[in-house]
């Protein structure tokens, strides 16, 4: 596989994941489900290596989502993904997030992202996910998670 496609499915990946997948705290409010559709603008490859018969990416870029009711945000995050012999992977990140998010307003705050899954002909199938927020600014009870399988689109759930 060649590195611009191992880089490009490196930020597919984490796009999955962060694709507003961003959560604190549970709040009290009512939450909100809506769709939306996420483009990914991929950046600069900041490492490639292999060692061990491992392979190491590590790659910032950036992605934005549009949200069926009207609500937006953009991220970006430095992502590094291991690709190892027996065919699985393992990804981790930090990034910021900045959006809005109609019922809640302005929301902003930095992430982690940890996950996996497994390297199929296809690309890299993904089994598990997990991302903390690690500090938002707006409204203190704001929290969201998103779903979605194919990359580009999905719905969000967010409250406030």
């Amino acid at each position: 596989m060649s590195l611009r496609k191992l880089a490009l499915l490196a930020a597919l990946v984490m796009s999955w994941a962060v694709a507003g997948a961003i959560s604190t705290a549970a709040a009290d409010s009512p939450l909100v489900t809506t769709a939306h559709t996420l483009t990914l603008v991929p950046g600069a490859v900041l490492d490639f290596r292999t060692a061990g018969g491992n392979t190491f990416i590590d790659e910032n870029f950036c992605g934005s989502a549009s949200f069926e009711n009207g609500g937006s945000y953009s991220f970006c995050n430095t992502s590094h993904l291991i690709l190892h012999p027996n065919n699985t992977w393992v990804f981790s990140g930090k990034g910021e997030y900045t959006g809005s998010y109609p019922g809640c307003g302005p929301e902003s705050g930095e992430f982690e992202i940890t996950g996996g899954g497994v390297v199929t002909p296809g690309g890299l199938v993904g089994d598990s996910y997990h991302v903390v927020d690690i500090g938002s600014s707006g409204n203190p009870g704001f929290h969201s998670v998103d779903a979605g399988s194919d990359f580009t689109s999905g719905t969000i759930t967010y409250g406030c």
